[in-house]
């Protein structure tokens, strides 16, 4: 009987150390917990906190514990927090976990993952809660940071897709900037802005010209100088000062203490106060082409916003917008990779699609809610059905695919689709993204037929052109050419005032189709620019001299002048100079009454030159300056009306001038005259001929030396299907030695000369049944058959556009003239092609 107390007791005594090495244990897991860890009565009063919720919360022991949950619960999470405890201590639940926040001392939010569970005592009384909290505040920042970054993405396509809506619309450039600067405004909750381009003065001097400005006039002087320029004229002609330094440095400007800063230059006297301005530059490579700058935004500028309009700066939303996304969802994947914990909650609440299926037979194994609005079905039919469709083809590479996914009703949409092999539990699991791209698609569809629209616009354009030239010209041939033939006959002089004024109407209308031609040339980008070498000298007064007699008519002084030395050749293209100088020197003379007309060239460095062409005339107003080298533009609406011309002439030497790296302006004071200057970079020439050969325009150069003219037994086969341009070519070889044999048409050319050999063949190139191309193809296989030497084929023909000249050259023609034919030019061109064995020396 004394045996049993005593082993009772030493169960009791072992049960007490087992308890005191378990409460031991508890309490050092309890303290060195990485986590916070607290234990809390049910009245919601801590009982025993750890060092690491102390720490996260910022609170010493003593005070934590002299506290409740519920004193540093934020309001939004208390209601939720204490309806979780009472369902615990009803028994309904036996833990909960859930998302809280908690003040720090300090009094910032600390976000942190609470779970909790209840302790009861033997008779299933509570005791105590046992709860440990996790701080998530960095992972809940992310989260932030990662919903401003699809915000902004957002906002960067659609401010983005703005512009190129415009552009696809044909908006003019002035409307269009306007534009783009009131929605920079917008964007940037900026007051005042302005858009500006780095412009070259006649000095080689840069200045920045207002693309668009706000309308801040600060003073009378400013308003009218504003109005005046409408906006796109405002210039900056000082370079210094904030406003410049995004040019001067190519650097982001970013002043939010503008009064003290030390680049500022000062403003003029009423300029509404600058507190806070960004500038940006617009950037080409290393070129810097312009700047951007807003001012006055309420919160001051910062880097995040100069990211915000990166897009813009480099006109590549597409890129820029691809580039964020893919770089999110790499950090976005990483983040899930991380922990567990926080990986169900981006799954779920991921924008994009997501499935994760197994890599052998297709089935899903689990899908978050964009894939469930996606497919459109519920996620118990999605979890176990096999969704091959989902995978992009090729699954391991990681790059976006397009795939078509078909839904449930059949519908199908357009995705791009993302897939990569990850392992889950040492498994591999297919992840799939996907993201509805079917807006997208339909925008590039748009864009798609918007540009084949503009293309088939531009071959119509192409087409009439071409076909109206050949009909303006078959006609204009034979009223030029019988009108010069007419003008070196006897006539009296009434009748040459007829032939005169007859002639000078068929030049002005050859002028005026030439124009357009070149317009449309240009707008195709199918003119090219010459680099060859040209006397300076000689193009500047050959220049003056063929309109020496026009200005003579109304008693104008006609002078040109090279302010340098001039010795050499220089490297440019002599052709398109000429066109704008007759453009300018023509322009001026049409335009002035009396005085006189000066030509005067300067050199600005080793290459660089300057034009200027000034004149007495009547001037234009300066609100009609920004009209002048605009298309189809007069200055008044009378103009037209009492000098004719269609108003193309400046907009070309515009055109060419840009095509030539050149710039053109001009001055002008209403009742004083004009001034149009242009520069343009020509370099010295490294040749030793002085005097390079001339060579017949849209003909191979010939190098022969004949006499002064050709023999009498030369045959010319003439092919046209015009009696009018039969009858005036024959006319022009009346006196000549030349023996003309005429063909009505492709077929009976072809015939003749067939049956008769012939040295020249003058061939039109638009004739009914065999045209020209098919006739000259057509003798070119003869001679070759028969191993003859070839005959020198000339094309005759209205169209004057570039492809139709090589065209010509393809199908066998050695040269091309166009229509209207000049007598001069034609024995010119007969001449030349004669071959050697039949020329007299």
């Amino acid at each position: 009987m004394q045996q049993q107390p005593t082993k009772h007791a030493a169960d009791l005594e072992a049960s007490l150390r087992q308890l005191t090495i378990s409460e031991s244990q508890f309490r050092g897991a309890f303290e060195t917990a990485a986590h916070g860890m607290a234990l809390v009565s049910p009245n919601g009063r801590f009982l025993r906190v750890n060092q690491a919720l102390c720490d996260m919360l910022g609170y010493v022991v003593t005070d934590l514990l002299a506290t409740t949950f519920q004193d540093i619960t934020h309001p939004d999470d208390l209601d939720a927090n204490l309806n979780n405890v009472r369902l615990t201590l009803a028994g309904t639940i036996a833990n909960f976990q859930m998302e809280k926040r908690y003040y720090h001392r300090a009094g910032h939010i600390i976000w942190t993952l609470l779970s909790v569970s209840l302790v009861r005592d033997s008779s299933g009384q509570p005791l105590h809660f046992v709860a440990h909290i996790q701080d998530i505040t960095a992972h809940k920042l992310a989260e932030q940071k990662l919903f401003e970054s699809r915000q902004n993405l957002e906002l960067q396509v659609n401010y983005v897709n703005r512009m190129l809506s415009r552009f696809i619309g044909n908006t003019k450039a002035a409307v269009f900037f306007d534009e783009l600067l009131a929605d920079l405004l917008k964007l940037t909750q900026s007051e005042y802005g302005f858009i500006v381009e780095v412009r070259n003065s006649g000095s080689d001097k840069q200045y920045l010209r207002a693309l668009s400005i706000s309308n801040i006039a600060w003073n009378e002087e400013t308003r009218a100088q504003y109005q005046a320029s409408q906006r796109s004229g405002f210039r900056f002609p000082r370079m210094h000062g904030l406003h410049c330094q995004a040019v001067l440095t190519g650097q982001v400007i970013i002043a939010n203490t503008p009064a003290t800063d030390p680049r500022r230059c000062g403003l003029p006297a009423g300029h509404p106060p600058l507190h806070a301005f960004l500038g940006l530059p617009i950037k080409r490579g290393e070129k810097i082409l312009g700047a951007i700058g807003v001012a006055n935004r309420p919160a001051g500028y910062d880097q995040a916003l100069v990211q915000l309009l990166e897009p813009v700066l480099f006109a590549c939303a597409q890129i820029v917008g691809n580039h964020r996304l893919k770089r999110n969802r790499r950090r976005a994947e990483q983040r899930l990779r991380s922990s567990k914990s926080r990986l169900k909650i981006l799954f779920d609440k991921a924008p994009d699609a997501i499935f994760l299926t197994d890599p052998e037979t297709d089935i899903v194994l689990d899908v978050n809610e964009a894939g469930i609005r996606l497919l459109q079905q519920r996620k118990k039919a999605l979890i176990g059905s096999r969704q091959p469709q989902l995978h992009a083809p090729k699954v391991a590479s990681g790059k976006p695919t397009e795939v078509v996914v078909v839904r449930v009703d059949g519908s199908r949409i357009a995705v791009e689709v993302t897939a990569d092999v990850i392992h889950i539990r040492k498994k591999p699991v297919v992840q799939s993204i996907l993201r509805d791209i079917t807006v997208r698609k339909q925008f590039e569809e748009a864009l798609r037929h918007a540009k084949e629209s503009a293309e088939q616009a531009n071959r119509s354009k192409s087409q009439f052109l071409a076909n109206m030239s050949h009909e303006i010209r078959t006609p204009m041939n034979a009223i030029i050419g019988m009108g010069e033939l007419l003008a070196e006959s006897d006539l009296n002089e009434e009748q040459r005032l007829y032939v005169t004024t007859l002639c000078r109407a068929g030049e002005g209308l050859l002028a005026l189709i030439n124009d357009i031609l070149d317009l449309s040339k240009i707008e195709a980008g199918q003119l090219e620019i010459e680099s060859i070498p040209f006397d300076l000298a000689e193009l500047v007064h050959g220049s003056v001299h063929v309109l020496h007699r026009k200005a003579l008519e109304k008693g104008l002084e006609l002078s040109g002048h090279i302010e340098a030395q001039t010795t050499g050749l220089l490297l440019g293209d002599p052709q398109r100079l000429r066109q704008i100088l007759f453009n300018l020197l023509g322009n001026a003379i049409k335009f002035t009454d009396r005085g006189s007309v000066r030509l005067v060239v300067t050199q600005q460095d080793s290459a660089l030159w300057q034009f200027s062409v000034a004149d007495t005339g009547m001037g234009i107003p300066s609100e009609k300056h920004h009209l002048i080298f605009q298309p189809f533009a007069q200055a008044e609406p009378s103009v037209s009306r009492r000098f004719g011309g269609t108003g193309l002439g400046l907009n070309i030497c515009r055109q060419l001038m840009d095509r030539m790296g050149g710039h053109i302006w001009m001055e002008s004071t209403p009742g004083a005259g004009s001034c149009f200057h242009f520069t343009i970079r020509l370099p010295a020439a490294m040749v030793q001929d002085s005097h390079p050969e001339p060579a017949v325009r849209g003909a191979a150069t010939v190098t022969v030396t004949t006499t002064d003219s050709p023999p009498k037994s030369i045959r010319v086969l003439l092919a046209d299907d015009s009696e009018d341009n039969r009858l005036l070519v024959e006319t022009f070889l009346r006196d000549s030695p030349y023996d003309v044999i005429p063909a009505t048409n492709g077929q009976e050319a072809v015939a003749k000369f067939l049956a008769g050999r012939f040295d020249i063949v003058l061939m039109d190139i638009q004739m009914p049944g065999l045209d020209g191309y098919q006739a000259t193809r057509a003798i070119r296989a003869w001679e070759r058959s028969q191993r003859l030497p070839a005959a020198t084929i000339i094309a005759l023909t209205a169209n004057a556009m570039k492809e139709d000249m090589q065209r010509t050259l393809e199908s066998g023609c050695n040269q091309h003239l166009t229509k209207p034919i000049r007598k001069k030019l034609l024995l010119e061109v007969l001449s030349q092609c004669l071959p050697n064995d039949r020329l007299t020396l």
